[in-house]
């Protein structure tokens, strides 16, 4: 069974940018849903076997817990390249067509483009990159550009008011450009005034829609106090059902079932990962055992100490400190049996059956149970990955690295087939599922 999803590639953002313009929407139109487009770079059997052991370690490259401190050079800690989910929107008059990958860890909004010689107006013969004249950017020594990043302007000209993001850490894809303010056209509504990046020489031919907590994110910009979104099976990303893969933003992200549930944001007392989408979690069900947080923790919110998660768009893997995934992975063996193989030198996992002996067993059925009393229900195919070519299945749960001081993460494949609705303006995560039921886990093709 095909039940996989691509990952998102896109971004951490780790820097703080001070918005100082506030975008106007000039139409009376309600932004849509958008269909997200999958677009897969690799087969997920090569982003497990190449990235698997940066996963680990991903937590731990998160946001600092410090104030707003501006930065001229942005530095980010994705997942690695993978797939990617593309959303279509318009940019500048009359708007050029770019797309976006949008990622709920990261702040900037930004697209391919290419700045034109002011002699030479832009056409829109380059399919995919935004083209512009120098004068729709901002000027390194201009107010806007100062109020936004903190750099040293080159003296004399009129240098551009550049920022450079880098992707994957210090071995990841780094992207540069300059910043502006333009016209963007999100289905039939039109938005004033838009900070974004002006991405030049983009490793890849589409940019990144940032909708975390930040100043500069879509979020933020537009005022939003809520969207959702829902990544379907791979079997159901045509659309049949009407349940393809998509994005809402306002009015339209609400619940589609009768049964939804919540879980309130988590905050810490000291503001530390201000700008990511936290919960907490008591722990993850398997079978009829909850194996509860191992975890102590200081400066956390009021409740004790759950575990604190991050939600990622962006990472296909979730990862658990290290002391609670070594009794999730107990439990789990205890379930299906000692027969283990040697999965990380394939895929770079570490519990791994063959598919073989795994189909004569009863699979556990798994849950996050979150810190006020939310019970996300999983499917198979939410915590295992079946690959193929090697015959083996494995689990998508990982432990964080020592220096990972305990952070979790959740990745998308987890999410897959529940409909994620982020209510900003109650600070609560609303999720149901519209999913069918699956006896099977994530799968790979072999080609």
């Amino acid at each position: 069974m095909a039940d996989r999803i691509p990952s998102v590639a896109a971004a951490i953002a780790i820097a703080s940018l001070l918005l100082i313009l506030t975008p106007e929407i000039v139409s009376s139109g309600l932004i849509p849903r958008f269909k997200l487009s999958p677009k897969a770079n690799k087969q997920i059997r090569d982003i497990f076997k190449d990235h698997a052991t940066e996963f680990a370690g991903l937590a731990a490259d998160a946001i600092p817990s410090g104030g707003d401190g501006s930065e001229s050079s942005p530095s980010q800690a994705p997942a690695p390249t993978a797939g990617t989910y593309l959303i279509t929107v318009g940019v500048g008059t009359p708007p050029q067509y770019v797309s976006g990958a949008f990622d709920v860890t990261s702040e900037l909004v930004w697209v391919p483009c290419e700045v034109c010689p002011a002699t030479r107006p832009p056409a829109s013969d380059k399919a995919g990159v935004f083209r512009t004249l120098p004068g729709g950017l901002y000027a390194c020594g201009s107010s806007a550009c100062r109020g936004t990043l903190q750099q040293r302007c080159p003296s004399g000209g009129d240098s551009a008011c550049t920022y450079t993001c880098r992707y994957g850490g210090a071995g990841g894809l780094v992207t540069s450009g300059n910043l502006g303010a333009q016209v963007f056209t999100l289905g039939d509504s039109t938005i004033e005034n838009l900070k974004f990046g002006c991405g030049l020489e983009p490793a890849a031919n589409y940019g990144v829609i940032g909708l975390n907590r930040w100043r500069l994110s879509l979020v933020t910009q537009l005022r939003l106090t809520r969207f959702s979104y829902y990544f379907a099976p791979e079997d159901d990303d045509d659309g049949a059902g009407g349940n393809g893969s998509f994005i809402l933003f306002g009015e339209y992200a609400v619940p589609r079932t009768s049964d939804p549930r919540h879980t309130q944001f988590f905050r810490y007392n000291d503001g530390a990962y201000g700008n990511l989408y936290l919960v907490g979690l008591s722990g993850v069900r398997v079978g009829g055992n909850v194996v509860s947080s191992t975890r102590t923790s200081s400066g956390s919110g009021s409740g004790g100490a759950p575990l604190v998660a991050y939600l990622s768009t962006s990472v296909p893997v979730t990862i658990l400190e290290k002391g609670t995934y070594e009794l999730v992975k107990r439990e789990v063996m205890s379930a299906v049996g000692p027969e283990t193989v040697d999965g990380a030198s394939a895929l770079g996992l570490d519990l791994c059956y063959r598919s073989q002996y795994l189909a004569s067993v009863e699979l556990p059925a798994m849950a996050l149970v979150f810190w006020d009393g939310a019970v996300m229900e999983l499917q198979p195919r939410n915590y295992l990955y079946q690959d193929m070519a090697t015959g083996l299945e494995c689990l998508t749960i990982l432990p964080s690295s020592q220096d990972a001081g305990g952070l979790t993460l959740l990745g998308n494949l987890i999410q897959t087939g529940t409909h994620m609705i982020y209510d900003i303006e109650r600070s609560r995560l609303v999720f149901e599922s519209l999913d069918q039921p699956s006896k099977r886990p994530s799968s790979s093709s072999t080609a």
